[in-house]
């Protein structure tokens, strides 16, 4: 059963995968939190999101799987405060960050996925990348999680995983 989820995450949506099997790819963590917690009690993205579950499952088994995945959440508008619709990193607190969800003002949208492309275009040669090109998909991920602001608890927490996108 272990090698069937395993090769599952493998091959999820291969339409959605970077043909790059060694590009991060980033998810929108989801909006789903408020509704997650009244039916399991529980605002955690590995009790929320298959994907995640999935990836958090295999992990505590031993299997490295999802090591190029980061997940991103939402931060209200003009305060670093976690939204209510906003999964929370959970178990993957060091695969997790989050961002506004602005596009082009204060207010104008709302939504992990609006949040997440923040996070995909710094992490894509736009900043990163581009200003390091040698880094490998590791060492880019890394870039982004160790300069995030950090949010919550001191370190990676399970609600802000490692903080704010910075």
């Amino acid at each position: 059963f272990d090698s069937e989820l395993a090769t599952y995450v493998a091959n999820l949506n291969p339409a959605s995968q970077p043909t790059d099997p060694q590009a991060l790819s980033v998810w929108a963590a989801g909006n789903n939190a408020v509704e997650c917690e009244s039916l399991v009690g529980s605002r955690r993205l590995e009790d929320c999101e298959f994907l995640a579950a999935t990836v958090a499952a295999l992990r505590a088994q031993g299997e490295t799987v999802g090591e190029n995945y980061l997940w991103v959440g939402a931060v209200q508008d003009n305060a670093d405060i976690i939204t209510d619709y906003s999964l929370e990193a959970g178990a993957l607190a060091l695969d997790f960050l989050v961002a506004n969800d602005d596009v082009l003002a204060t207010g104008d949208a709302a939504g992990t996925s609006f949040a997440a492309p923040r996070v995909a275009g710094a992490a894509a040669a736009a900043l990163v990348k581009q200003k390091f090109p040698n880094l490998n998909t590791q060492q880019l991920k890394q870039v982004l999680l160790q300069t995030a602001t950090d949010l919550g608890l001191s370190g990676p927490d399970s609600v802000y995983g490692y903080g704010k996108l910075n």
